[in-house]
């Protein structure tokens, strides 16, 4: 009956508050180095998904979905689902044009301040150079 979501969780208490945190990091497995980390606000619920493109898409709490640089972590887009995002992305081809979709659900942390909600977003990543 317990969650299980294939990491842990831990909150610091300081003088009386709660601060949780999070991060999505990419680690070179060969050497076990950290190659860049995106801080959270809150712990991260959501998957990430790279594509053969160099970009790495997740999500995070506060309803933020993002595009980061594969080889930097730089987030390169962003877009406000409007509630939490705690599932992975996922993404699929039809008549050769490829699309990232996540969807955004129910925020369970009071201290997130944005609306409940399931909604499933689905994006169309175009090649610039055509």
């Amino acid at each position: 009956g317990l969650p299980y979501v294939g990491g842990g969780m831990t909150a610091e208490f300081d003088g009386g508050d709660r601060k949780m945190s999070g991060h999505i990091s990419a680690i070179d497995i060969s050497t076990g180095d950290i190659k860049w980390r995106h801080e959270t606000k809150f712990p991260n619920w959501a998957g990430c998904l790279t594509t053969a493109g160099g970009l790495v898409f997740s999500g995070d709490l506060e309803g933020k979905f993002m595009a980061f640089d594969a080889k930097t972590g730089e987030v390169i887009w962003d877009f406000q689902t409007g509630s939490g995002v705690y599932a992975p992305p996922i993404t699929y081809t039809v008549d050769g044009v490829q699309y990232i979709a996540i969807a955004s659900g129910a925020v369970k942390y009071e201290e997130v301040n944005v609306r409940n909600g399931d909604t499933l977003y689905v994006f169309a990543l175009f090649d610039e150079g055509k």
